[in-house]
């Protein structure tokens, strides 16, 4: 818009504050827009990766996970639970965290 207004003569002060101002106007209207398609861009990603988004939502609370932790791994395709792995938070195999996990 700036250098429409130039091309045609106009003060460029006066040119240069309604640009900003146009630009300014226009980012708070189109952040909705720029999430959407940030989150489905992440969505398709993911897609690639054979995992399913139902929500668009959650793949910002999947992007500041810092630990997944999932119930009933497997129990719907092979009517079983499988422990694959426990480790603490630095990331070292810990029984402690298998004591500490396990209730009836």
């Amino acid at each position: 818009m700036f250098f429409i207004n130039a091309l045609y003569k106009r003060d460029v002060l006066e040119s240069l504050l309604f640009a900003v101002a146009l630009a300014v106007g226009m980012s708070l209207e189109l952040l909705p827009m720029v999430l959407s398609i940030n989150l489905s861009r992440g969505a398709l990603a993911m897609s690639k990766k054979g995992v399913i988004v139902k929500r668009l939502p959650a793949i910002q609370n999947f992007g500041s996970m810092n630990v997944l932790c999932t119930d009933k791994t497997g129990t719907l395709t092979e009517n079983k639970i499988t422990l694959v792995l426990h480790i603490d938070s630095d990331g070292i195999s810990n029984d402690k965290v298998l004591l500490f996990s396990f209730f009836e």
